[in-house]
């Protein structure tokens, strides 16, 4: 569980052009505050959304945020290697997720 929360924000950092990756700031705080999704509910944690499980899920994601903004430095190294190699800019890729009918708030949560 912790690695999966750390690659969705060194994705983004890494990947998506920064209008993109700013927007999932605060649709991944949200979703940070509003807790596992029930589909998030690995071994070991209660299905009971008022119990300790969600707690201790809870406890985790954090963890998890607080790993992947520790590891923003190796993030934004990459990000620099790639955008030397990119031939695609941001609004381009806008444009696919318009023409794929894409809600930023999926991409940036996928």
């Amino acid at each position: 569980m912790l690695e999966h929360g750390s690659n969705r924000i060194w994705n983004l950092v890494q990947n998506y052009p920064w209008r993109y990756a700013a927007a999932g700031i605060p649709w991944g705080a949200i979703r940070l505050l509003a807790g596992p999704l029930p589909w998030q509910r690995p071994n070991g944690f209660s299905d009971d959304s008022s119990g300790p499980g969600r707690y201790a899920m809870a406890s985790t994601m954090a963890h998890a945020r607080l790993d992947a903004y520790a590891g923003l430095e190796k993030a934004l190294m990459k990000r620099r290697q790639r955008k030397a190699q990119s031939h695609v800019d941001a609004a381009t890729v806008g444009s696919w997720l318009r023409s794929y009918r894409v809600p930023i708030r999926d991409a940036v949560l996928s």
